[in-house]
């Protein structure tokens, strides 16, 4: 990965002996190799063209923790983004590598001068404008994204704004790890997904060209790495740990008397929210089934673009969506919608191509209590999918 790219640049790391996550037969054993590669650091130092190198780590979440938890075996001084530009003006680094947690105040800014207030941004998004590009961008050598981002929001790094900070001699960002996946989201450069066998491309900021592997290493390239299932690297420790987290829910749910009414069901909240049917009947949060169903046996199929609005009865409609779902958002696109409109959904039925060539599908029921709102809904639905290439089809 980053070790053979920086090779192809002349530069010769610790990096280099480190390498996929499924190489190693478990976290600890790769947390090793990371340690190991810490101590030749610390002997030896880094490539002076490399100095300092600087690590941005997105929001201070629990994937971010988890990024830092591993990074932090390297020699390294956690840092704020403020202070990287006194750092760089003294240019006598007394650390090879800087860390930072860089969070929404480092990436945004009111556009009246008003101090960052993270509730209003959640709320009124608009009132702010994109900083990060013309603040920081240019310090760091490597952005680890670990945050939650939707398109509502300004991203992070624009395609454009990398571009002129290349032009400009402002960048020093030579990869990225986008932990997060959005398509073309916060880091808009994500322009692909990668699998664990073939891991990594390589974006070239100055005509926007991808290029397979990491072997291509020209200067101002950038090496990103965009595997959407990383867990899946680590199989027994990502078992291990998700069987943690659910054995107090088994626990509750094997002590549960089902023989009563819902309403006396000792449940902890989580399960009892969660619970669809008991005793014959569907549960309160889930009544709404009965009048979906009836609408979805009542249906003939329907093509979404023979008409301005698909087919409805009462305040509920069930819609096939078919393509390519998750490397275009547009899955994610329109769940985000229903959140967004307070719309309650349920996934009826999911087909997921095979290969990243295969197109997938998905069956999805959305009710509401308000036809208006639902009306609104379906045609922002046709906004949202309409240059996707996705078929919307009704039931």
């Amino acid at each position: 990965g980053m070790g053979q790219f920086l090779i192809n640049r002349g530069l010769t790391t610790p990096f280099l002996h480190v390498g996929s996550a499924y190489m190693y037969p478990d976290l600890a054993t790769a947390k090793k190799v990371i340690s190991g590669v810490g101590e030749q650091i610390k002997e030896n130092g880094l490539p002076e063209a490399l100095k300092p190198l600087v690590i941005g780590i997105t929001s201070k979440g629990r994937v971010a923790q988890g990024c830092y938890e591993v990074l932090s075996l390297l020699p390294h001084k956690l840092v704020t983004p403020e202070e990287l530009e006194g750092i760089f003006e003294k240019k006598d680094f007394e650390h090879d590598i800087y860390i930072t947690y860089i969070e929404h105040q480092h990436m945004v800014a009111h556009k009246d001068g008003k101090p960052f207030d993270k509730k209003e941004y959640y709320q009124h998004f608009k009132q702010y404008k994109p900083i990060f590009h013309e603040k920081y961008l240019k310090y760091y050598s490597v952005l680890a994204n670990c945050m939650y981002w939707n398109e509502s929001y300004p991203r992070m790094v624009t395609d454009q704004q990398m571009k002129f900070a290349v032009e400009a001699g402002e960048s020093r960002l030579f990869a990225v790890t986008d932990i997060t996946c959005d398509f073309e989201g916060s880091i808009q450069f994500l322009k692909k997904f990668t699998s664990i066998q073939e891991p990594f491309y390589v974006y070239d900021p100055a005509n926007g060209n991808v290029i397979d592997g990491a072997l291509d290493a020209g200067k101002n390239k950038i090496l990103f790495h965009a595997v959407d299932h990383i867990p899946a690297e680590l199989p027994k420790d990502a078992s291990d740990h998700f069987g943690e987290k659910l054995v107090p829910f088994m626990e509750a749910l094997v002590k549960s008397d089902g023989s009563v009414p819902y309403e006396e069901q000792d449940l902890i909240d989580e399960l009892k929210s969660a619970m669809i049917c008991t005793q014959g009947q569907l549960s309160p949060s889930f009544k709404y089934i009965s009048e979906i169903r009836k609408i979805n046996e009542s249906k003939e199929q329907q093509t979404f673009n023979s008409q301005p609005l698909l087919k409805k009865s009462l305040s509920s409609v069930i819609f096939k969506m078919e393509g390519h779902l998750f490397d275009t958002k547009a899955i994610n696109d329109v769940l985000d919608l229903c959140e967004r409109k307070g719309l309650h959904f349920t996934v009826q039925e999911w087909n997921v191509g095979l290969h990243c060539d295969d197109p997938s599908s998905i069956v999805i029921k959305v009710f509401s209590k308000n036809v208006v709102t639902l009306d609104e809904a379906i045609e922002e639905l046709g906004v949202l999918i309409k240059d996707k290439g996705v078929q919307i089809v009704s039931y």
